[in-house]
């Protein structure tokens, strides 16, 4: 009976937990991962305006900063905007995180340009129109908790430019989760340098799931190892992290 159960415990200990601490890690990692974004120029938005004109933005990827007007508890759509003396009034930032909300931003540009723009959605379900008209559904945006439906991706979001102006609008609803409602990470540049920055990340990731899937070989290998190298494993694996991200990369959440 004590060799069998020395030899369950070693089954535990030397492998099983090995593998839940790998996924744990792993799922962290990549998480986090793809909240991210490398760091690089920024340009925000005064007083809901984001003016890009004369912003290089054909040669490099820029963070868009997430301080767009914000208007807590509504969703308000492009004609509440058309009239812009009777226009809603932004919230107040300490009042953003509502489990429903609007956010506006303005983006002037040079006339006749393609753009990108590339974010994850917002948690928990998002509508987006652009200059007017409704152009992504991730989920389903209702004030009505019983008829929202969730949904969150990534998406790429090209816009034209046409006579200089742009105007981005963001329901969401979020009913399932304290942290929903912010706006992520969000890129802009020209449709091919966003595209050529996606595929990097990607790359990045896949360098990151190697590494954790090497560290993950060590610790299931060792097994009577595992408790007197677990914590020199796990820092190697978040210093490598560290190592291919903090060269380049910033925060995921800006607001």
């Amino acid at each position: 009976m004590s060799v069998s159960r020395n030899k369950k415990r070693g089954v535990l200990f030397g492998v099983i937990l090995p593998m839940v601490v790998i996924i744990g890690i792993g799922a962290f990692f990549v998480g986090v991962r793809r909240r991210m974004i490398t760091s690089m120029p920024e340009v925000r938005a005064v007083d809901g305006v984001v003016d890009i004109r004369e912003v290089p933005i054909e040669k490099e990827v820029y963070h868009l900063g997430n301080n767009w007007d914000f208007f807590k508890g509504k969703l308000y759509y492009p004609e509440d905007f058309r009239d812009a003396a009777n226009a809603p009034s932004p919230s107040a930032d300490n009042e953003r995180d509502d489990h429903l909300g609007t956010y506006r931003v303005r983006i002037l540009a040079k006339p006749d340009t393609y753009l990108m723009l590339a974010s994850f959605s917002i948690d928990y379900s998002m509508r987006i129109f652009v200059n007017g008209t409704e152009v992504r559904n991730i989920g389903y945006v209702s004030e009505d908790p019983a008829e929202a439906k969730h949904g969150a991706r990534y998406l790429q979001l090209p816009l034209y430019t046409g006579d200089g102006e742009i105007e981005i609008i963001y329901q969401y609803c979020n009913y399932m989760h304290k942290d929903g409602g912010f706006i992520q990470a969000t890129t802009i540049s020209s449709p091919q340098n966003i595209d050529e920055y996606i595929r990097g990340m990607k790359g990045k990731r896949f360098r990151l799931h190697a590494e954790i899937t090497h560290v993950g070989g060590h610790m299931v290998t060792g097994h009577g190892e595992f408790y007197a190298e677990k914590g020199r494993l796990c820092v190697s694996c978040m210093a490598s992290y560290t190592i291919h991200t903090d060269k380049a990369d910033g925060p995921g959440r800006a607001l």
